[in-house]
């Protein structure tokens, strides 16, 4: 995890690597904005994964039946 994050940094501040990426840095309140926004996400799957695994939330069943036959 750690060498995706640092190859993904490297793609935005690493001048010599801005032109061949087409990216340019980010300001740091752009970046914290962007991780923000990022954990929003990230936190609402994991918390929708903890409702699920004790059955406390449950999907229809009959559409992912459905789903599944198509």
């Amino acid at each position: 995890m750690a060498v995706i994050i640092a190859l993904q940094m490297a793609t935005i501040y690493i001048p010599a690597l801005n032109p061949i990426f087409k990216t340019e840095p980010l300001a740091p309140d752009e970046l914290l904005l962007c991780l923000a926004l990022s954990s929003i996400v990230f936190i609402a799957v994991e918390m929708e994964k903890w409702l699920i695994r004790p059955g406390w939330l449950r999907w229809n069943s009959k559409n992912t039946e459905r789903a599944t036959e198509r």
